[in-house]
């Protein structure tokens, strides 16, 4: 099962991460912390069909701050320009957090 796992987040991290982190970038459209939360858990949940079997809710939800930590990572390179957004993205992820 740890095989399996692990196999799960190297594709997960190696492709669909990409994607999401597109798709995090674009659609921020000013939600709440908690929604954007909700919303990066809820597309790993569906597109995790890709694999053998779905995701169990600690491993969305450890993949979900991976993405998220690579868009604070992004946004660290223009740390004076990019301020507003970090702190956002700083909540999402304690917002991620919360998430049962």
């Amino acid at each position: 099962m740890a095989e399996v796992y692990i196999g799960a987040l190297d594709y997960l991290y190696g492709g669909l991460v990409v994607v999401l982190l597109l798709k995090m970038i674009k659609s921020n459209n000013m939600k709440t912390p908690a929604e954007k939360a909700e919303m990066i858990c809820t597309r790993y949940y569906n597109e995790s069909y890709l694999l053998v079997e779905y995701l169990s809710w600690p491993q969305i939800k450890q993949c979900a701050l991976m993405a998220v930590d690579e868009v604070l990572e992004a946004l660290e390179e223009n740390k004076s320009q990019n301020k507003k957004s970090i702190e956002y993205y700083l909540q999402v992820k304690e917002e991620i957090k919360l998430l049962e």
